[in-house]
């Protein structure tokens, strides 16, 4: 068990993150019609079995989400373009989050993200 931690643990810092923002690039982009663009986000400094491990790579996602997608204030506040940051946005940040496969971080991610609002449908 030791074994596999040590030999997953520098794979998944290497590439996963990578990957997961290129993907939500791709998706943003092709809304878009501009060039994918992707960031490394690097964490063999911390320990994810902590939660201050695990909120420090949630901010460096976020982060990294936000370099990817621009700066939401970038954006004029049309409704079209506000929708597509918002989803070049969520899809970088869920990405990178199931790509490093660590529970505490999956926790993490969901007590940031709000839940979808109720709503209610009128019949007559």
């Amino acid at each position: 068990m030791i074994t596999r931690r040590w030999v997953a643990r520098p794979l998944a810092c290497s590439a996963a993150l990578l990957t997961a923002v290129a993907l939500a690039g791709n998706a943003f982009a092709q809304q878009q019609d501009v060039n994918v663009r992707t960031v490394t986000v690097r964490f063999g400094d911390l320990d994810l079995s902590t939660a201050a491990g695990a909120k420090t790579l949630y901010q460096r996602i976020r982060g990294a989400a936000r370099t990817v997608c621009g700066e939401e204030e970038d954006y004029e506040l049309g409704l079209d373009t506000r929708r597509y940051w918002n989803n070049c946005f969520k899809s970088a940040v869920s990405g990178a989050v199931d790509k490093v496969h660590s529970p505490l971080l999956q926790a993490v991610h969901r007590q940031s993200t709000p839940a979808a609002p109720d709503t209610a449908m009128l019949h007559r």
